[in-house]
């Protein structure tokens, strides 16, 4: 146990040392880009019932619901940078791609998959179908808020 807890301690110590700033700034954007895509996510939703309307899918009293979207957002967040985000990261320091617009289209595209995986066999009607868009559309933007966010943060100084 107590090598355990020495073998954390240094990697701890090497990862926030002075001579690895790119690895502890990339630790450190993808601890922040989860958080970036919770409070990203609901915002289209929240203008959308702030404003009205047959699309509006929560009403005043639906707070758990919004929390519950949030946790859901987090831990799919975290998965996407866990499974997505640190290999697109280390490829895109290979091939030396270190622009925002690239991070921004990846985070875009990727924002996509998990409500296309999650709304393959939906039901298509009028309305459903504007509320995918309105999914969709948001969830390209949390991805791509979120891969900008970590590229502010771990870009190389």
């Amino acid at each position: 146990m107590s090598r355990v807890i020495r073998m954390v301690v240094n990697y701890c110590i090497a990862l926030l040392g002075p001579g690895r700033s790119t690895v502890r700034w990339g630790s450190i954007g993808m601890i922040v880009a989860p958080f970036v895509a919770v409070l990203t996510f609901p915002v289209p939703y929240l203008l959308i019932s702030f404003i009205g309307g047959p699309l509006s899918p929560f009403t005043e009293n639906d707070l758990s619901i919004v929390i519950a979207i949030l946790v859901v957002t987090y831990l799919a967040a975290v998965a996407i940078t866990v499974v997505v985000g640190i290999p697109a990261w280390l490829a895109f320091r290979w091939f030396n791609r270190e622009s925002g617009w690239v991070y921004a289209l990846v985070g875009a595209v990727v924002g996509l998959v998990p409500p296309y995986l999650v709304l393959m066999d939906a039901p298509v009607g009028p309305f459903a179908l504007a509320s995918q868009y309105v999914l969709y559309a948001s969830c390209a933007a949390c991805g791509m808020v979120a891969a900008l966010s970590f590229w502010a943060i771990a870009r190389q100084r």
